[in-house]
């Protein structure tokens, strides 16, 4: 409860302007557009982030990490639809035609391991 208040206090300092990061002398804060996340991958991120399903958009290599030499479990076949638990932070890769960084953690034919973000689409 008490950290649920100190977040609510923290995030009303914020809205109301009275709390700013901190930026060292001499330098530009940092503009919403230089560290804003690609859109795929906020995409990729957001629709796996609090579980639900997904579809491969081609064959994928489920792996024991996120990584694209990590040993690879099982395969997810092209236009199959999968339970996707959340989306992570890996190893940057170039698959499906994008490149990315964002992994996520799913669920197909009894195998959980992560595929690359890029190669996924929302179930709708």
């Amino acid at each position: 409860m008490k950290q649920g208040l100190r977040t609510l206090t923290l995030a009303a300092a914020v809205a109301a302007g009275t709390l700013a990061p901190a930026v060292p002398a001499g330098a530009s804060p940092a503009t919403p557009a230089a560290t804003a996340e690609p859109a795929a991958q906020a995409a990729a991120r957001r629709y796996c982030l609090y579980g639900g399903y997904a579809i491969a958009k081609e064959n994928i290599k489920i792996r024991t990490k996120p990584k694209v030499n990590a040993t690879p479990l099982g395969l997810v076949l092209k236009n199959k639809t999968f339970s996707c638990h959340h989306g992570e932070d890996g190893e940057r890769y170039t698959l499906c035609g994008k490149t990315s960084a964002v992994w996520q953690y799913i669920t197909y034919n009894g195998m959980t391991g992560y595929i690359p973000g890029t190669c996924t689409k929302p179930r709708s």
